[in-house]
């Protein structure tokens, strides 16, 4: 008489790879986001976004910045364009823009946050942030840094 001792075989599980957040939290890696943000880079172009996204896809490891993974988006899309496929400078450009929005959303957010006890600045409300922006653009247009069209488009008010 055979018997078989059947044990209980845990599944593994799978590793979860980490990212670190432009606002420095940790977060699981989403390759959903990464993929929508290459579509939307690639989209109306001669672009392939499964060809960016295979030139990603060996740089992601635990604990990379989305900062990297959005400057090695751009990389690639770069190192792709040639003669022949033009248009993944446009993916590069439109990826460099997302990551300045994203670095802007990100300092919005710092600004309307309370900060820790111990940090010598007081938290800034968004209104404040740009309380002084109409002073600033007229001071710009004035000294030509700023185009004199924006005074001509807008009021103070609007501004």
């Amino acid at each position: 008489m055979t018997t078989s001792l059947t044990l209980p075989v845990a599944a593994p599980k799978p590793a979860t790879t980490r990212v670190i957040r432009r606002d420095g939290s940790p977060a699981p890696l989403n390759i959903a986001k990464i993929r929508a943000v290459v579509e939307w880079a690639c989209a109306g172009l001669e672009a392939n976004p499964i060809t960016l996204e295979a030139g990603l896809t060996t740089r992601l490891a635990n604990g990379v910045t989305t900062r990297e993974i959005q400057d090695n988006l751009i990389d690639c899309a770069l190192s792709m364009c040639s003669p022949a496929e033009p248009d993944w400078r446009y993916v590069a450009g439109r990826l460099h823009i997302w990551s300045l929005w994203k670095d802007t959303q990100v300092f919005r957010q710092r600004g309307t946050r309370n900060r820790e006890p111990d940090e010598d600045k007081p938290a800034v409300r968004i209104a404040e942030l740009y309380a002084a922006y109409a002073e600033t653009a007229i001071a710009k247009v004035r000294s030509g840094q700023y185009d004199d069209r924006l005074l001509a488009a807008y009021t103070p008010e609007e501004l």
